[in-house]
């Protein structure tokens, strides 16, 4: 593993469990996926119709699918927190330059 991906994995460890799993699985896959999804299926019902595209996409069914892939999005995000914890383990720790300074004393 390159020293850039360690130092990326390690600033995304930082940021804590909680907030990469609402940042990265609920915000960025959940809700993303849920309106790419609502147009697809608007525009395979209504064709290219501007209006039945909006209409489609600002419907009650659009909350009902950011619900559905928010909770997949949380399992989503869990599951990846899992392997950056995995990954950020297997990175060598850094020396301590204190412990240094001790051992030339």
């Amino acid at each position: 593993m390159d020293k850039q991906r360690q130092e990326r994995l390690l600033q995304v460890y930082s940021t804590g469990k909680v907030r990469y799993i609402l940042e990265h699985g609920v915000i960025r896959w959940g809700i993303l996926t849920a309106i790419i999804y609502r147009t697809l299926y608007a525009i395979t019902t209504h064709g290219w119709s501007l209006k039945g595209i909006a209409d489609e996409v600002l419907s009650f069914g659009t909350i009902g699918a950011i619900a559905i892939f928010g909770i997949l999005g949380i399992a989503f995000g869990f599951f990846m927190w899992k392997w950056i914890e995995r990954e950020v383990k297997k990175i060598p720790p850094k020396p301590d330059k204190e412990k240094k300074n001790k051992k030339k004393k």
